[in-house]
């Protein structure tokens, strides 16, 4: 199956089709002090080893961020970690953009590097879908 007469169009989840902005949603909840804030912030990107967010566990992804921060922030990365997950919100423009496309004839894929526990967990509270071939590739639900 070749795509050379196919309009294929691949996005991309965060900050493209989902307000995935932690660092705003961190300064808006009150249990995380803001002094703290940049570093667990930095600290909840491991984008240094993809192989290993790839196939974490949401306690091991959790573990290996407490490693990255100071002995006083440590009690705050669980938080970090359900913040992460429940400001998670479509963009206001997803749905309409995906079906004008859609009834344009464009196939639509969507990429992401989030890691595996993460995805799990959106699938399981209804934010995203894997597609009906059970593939790494999300469908937003609309």
């Amino acid at each position: 199956m070749g795509f050379e007469n196919r309009d294929v169009i691949i996005f991309d989840f965060g900050s493209v089709l989902i307000d995935g902005d932690l660092k705003k949603s961190l300064l808006q909840d009150p249990r995380i002090p803001n002094e703290y804030i940049e570093v667990l912030n930095k600290a909840w990107w491991i984008a240094d080893n993809p192989k290993f967010t790839e196939t974490c566990t949401k306690d091991e992804y959790i573990k290996e961020v407490m490693k990255r921060v100071p002995d006083e922030m440590k009690y705050y990365v669980p938080v970090v970690a359900e913040i992460s997950l429940s400001n998670l919100n479509i963009l206001p423009h997803t749905y309409s953009l995906i079906n004008e496309l859609r009834k344009e004839g464009y196939s639509l894929y969507y990429l992401s590097n989030w890691d595996n526990w993460s995805s799990t967990e959106l699938i399981q509270n209804g934010k995203i879908k894997r597609t009906p071939s059970g593939c790494p590739l999300f469908i937003i639900n609309s």
